[in-house]
């Protein structure tokens, strides 16, 4: 005995959405004006990236990095990336290093204690780091991620108490920075890669002792 299965046949209409000719007429404006924004905002990354040529860039940062720190601040390149990194700021620096002027006011008879390398606070081959350019007009400084290659950090404590790393801005200038709004800083990431290290010496504790940075993440 056999059985027929009969399957019924449901039959779907879709109707569409007639829109008015005022809807096309907004859906036209707004599509002209994101359009029109998203332009300008290549079109000014695009300027940026020229005018802003790593030669050019390379000067501006070297000439208020060794204003504003009492350092001597050597970057061989400076590089901005824009498109990769958006809505970020890519910022790239190759072949840098941080050499201390805090022992620089000392007598010579000081001086001379002191190991010709305890000057050089950080070397490194790559510095890389990616901003939020929205959230930095606000006053928040978020960092995506530092990238560090082969970085060399030597954090010296001279026999009568200073150390190497104090290059920051003198007590007056500090004052003034008190008085203005906080900074919020938010580093999601930090990579360390390559033949790194980090080497720490005091001399008035008798302590010296040395840090592999081959590889480390931070997050």
């Amino acid at each position: 005995m056999r059985y027929l299965l009969i399957a019924p046949v449901i039959s779907i209409k879709y109707k569409k959405m007639a829109l008015s000719e005022r809807e096309k007429k907004y859906l036209k404006i707004g599509g002209i004006v994101l359009g029109s924004i998203i332009g300008l905002i290549v079109i000014l990354m695009t300027a940026i990236s020229i005018i802003l040529t790593p030669a050019k860039l390379t000067k501006i940062v070297n000439k208020y990095s060794n204003e504003y720190l009492n350092a001597e601040v050597k970057i061989e390149t400076v590089r901005l990336k824009l498109f990769s990194e958006f809505p970020f700021v890519g910022i790239q620096l190759s072949n840098g290093q941080i050499i201390s002027k805090a022992f620089d006011k000392e007598s010579d008879s000081l001086k001379a204690i002191v190991p010709n390398c305890a000057d050089t606070l950080l070397k490194f081959k790559e510095l890389s780091l990616s901003i939020n350019i929205p959230e930095l007009m606000i006053g928040h400084y978020t960092i995506k991620k530092i990238r560090i290659i082969e970085p060399h950090i030597y954090a010296y404590i001279a026999p009568w108490g200073e150390a190497n790393w104090n290059i920051y801005q003198s007590a007056d200038s500090t004052k003034k920075s008190k008085e203005s709004s906080p900074i919020q800083i938010d580093i999601r990431s930090v990579d360390i890669t390559g033949d790194g290290d980090l080497v720490y010496e005091s001399r008035p504790d008798s302590i010296c002792a040395k840090l592999s940075l081959n590889t480390l993440r931070i997050e």
